[in-house]
């Protein structure tokens, strides 16, 4: 990917530039198609989910949105603050307005946000569908559906847009995903070349159990953007459903190539290389290895250093018998440490359970523990890597007999 590479995305350059000029319509179609190169560039998709709102293209909000909650958390401060000073400015703003209702939608503030979308527009109808989820979040479901379907009858050309956003609280939150595979297969109809649409419509396919249709959507998906992952993670989990878990493997392993900190790859490729026997080395090539400079015993705990991208390999010696290994990481809040157990040839043998006491949390540590007996003449190996994107923190690994 360009981007990833160094190269600034020509795209992304000529977006950006427009952004900065306030000419949202003439910027869209360059951040959507740096979108599509690399989905972990946060700026590009801070600037394309603020575009895609104040240009009527919802449901590539939702694009940026998935993309951004993953890679840079920390631009919704940056879209909040723009946001403001863009109606400190302006008041009639009324793009700004709906990026303040879209940003706000759930909170105590949503329904006056929602009410000043209205205000420029009763028929809106992306006011309409954010006002379904106010409702949503609110616990009115039927409200909310009523909100939606109205929303679909008054969004013309913006119904696929409108479509994505609202058919997932039809099939996972009012079991309706009948409904919802409706909703969107109409939107197909209107925007063929909407992958996005293909994804959504995949996963809905997936729930009432239709494999067939779900791949093929996942692959159309696909097709129209290959660096979506988040489908390919999906074909992952499709195959893996399946028992087919050599193809899902590929699958997580592909992705992890290019997108490391994908917790769904990594949590998919973890769970078939234990169901399969298969080696976790694509999580390994995926990350910066970084050898332990001792070997746990029971004698000598390990402390080392977690970072993002980090995976520390740590050779373990013992006598045969049971024993529990756990990491202690320093940071609760931005540290989450995955323990996992494998032979010698990277063959996962156990994956780490979660201390949930009171007594294990005391001291602010977040805690990840395997008991497992040792035999006689085998090889074991811990690795420790971030479960999810995460920062830079200390970890302590220790060996203990395990107790009866």
């Amino acid at each position: 990917l360009i981007a990833q590479e160094g190269t600034p995305n020509p795209d992304a350059v000529a977006g950006a530039t427009l952004f900065d000029e306030s000419d949202y319509e003439a910027a869209f179609p360059f951040l959507l198609r740096a979108g599509y190169a690399n989905p972990a560039d946060g700026d590009n998709m801070r600037r394309l989910l603020v575009t895609a709102l104040r240009t009527g293209n919802y449901g590539y909000a939702n694009f940026a949105n998935n993309y951004l909650n993953q890679f840079a958390p920390e631009a919704w401060d940056e879209i909040t603050a723009e946001t403001d000073a863009a109606l400190a400015a302006d008041s009639d703003d009324e793009g700004a307005a709906i990026v303040a209702a879209w940003m706000g939608v759930g909170t105590p503030e949503g329904q006056a946000l929602i009410d000043r979308v209205f205000a420029f527009d009763s028929d809106s109808a992306i006011g309409h569908d954010l006002l379904g989820f106010q409702k949503f979040f609110t616990g009115d479901i039927e409200g909310a559906l009523a909100s939606f379907e109205t929303a679909l009858l008054l969004a013309g050309h913006g119904y696929p847009h409108i479509a994505a956003d609202v058919a997932w609280v039809f099939a996972y939150q009012a079991g309706q995903p009948e409904r919802a595979i409706e909703i969107i297969t109409q939107a197909i109809e209107m925007e063929p070349e909407f992958a996005l649409l293909y994804n959504i419509r995949g996963g809905f396919y997936q729930q009432i159990g239709d494999t067939d249709a779900a791949l093929s959507d996942f692959d159309q998906a696909l097709t129209l953007n290959p660096a979506d992952f988040q489908s390919q993670n999906a074909r992952g989990r499709v195959l893996q459903e399946l028992g087919d878990f050599e193809a899902a493997y590929d699958e997580y392993a592909s992705v992890l190539a290019t997108f490391p900190l994908s917790p769904s790859a990594m949590n998919g490729l973890l769970y078939v290389a234990i169901e399969a026997h298969l080696p976790i080395d694509p999580l390994i090539d995926a990350r910066d290895l970084v050898e332990a400079d001792s070997v746990l015993t029971v004698d000598t705990p390990y402390t080392g250093m977690m970072t993002a991208n980090r995976v520390v390999r740590l050779p373990i010696t013992g006598d045969p018998g049971d024993y529990t290994i756990t990491v202690r990481a320093s940071d609760p809040m931005t540290l989450d440490p995955v323990l996992l157990i494998a032979n010698g040839d990277n063959i996962p043998l156990a994956l780490h359970d979660d201390i949930d006491s009171s007594g294990a949390q005391a001291d602010g540590a977040y805690n990840s523990q395997i008991t497992r007996t040792a035999e006689a003449g085998e090889v074991y190996v811990a690795y420790i890597f971030h479960g999810g994107a995460g920062s830079e923190g200390e970890f302590t690994v220790t060996l203990e007999p395990a107790v009866s």
